[in-house]
């Protein structure tokens, strides 16, 4: 019983430890896409070009592609209006 306990404390540890990191991941991720959001509805391009990857690609339930350079030329394009 003794040789049990020596290996669940250290995983009871290890997983506790790891636990943080992924709460800030959330917490990054989660800022991120709100400062994304913010930066479609005001046609930012410059703030969707920053946080957008390179090989960013938006597929859409109906099918529809929109590639990372597709949404941004979107949002230099003046007459584009978001309403929630």
């Amino acid at each position: 019983m003794k040789h049990a306990l020596m290996w669940v404390v250290p995983m009871a540890l290890a997983a506790v430890v790891m636990a943080a990191p992924l709460a800030d991941d959330r917490k990054l991720v989660a800022a991120l896409d709100t400062e994304y959001q913010l930066a479609v509805e005001r046609n930012d391009w410059r703030g969707m070009d920053r946080i957008l990857h390179p090989d960013f690609t938006l597929v859409l339930g109906n099918g529809q592609v929109y590639s990372r350079a597709d949404l941004i030329a979107s949002a230099k394009d003046e007459h584009i209006v978001y309403e929630k």
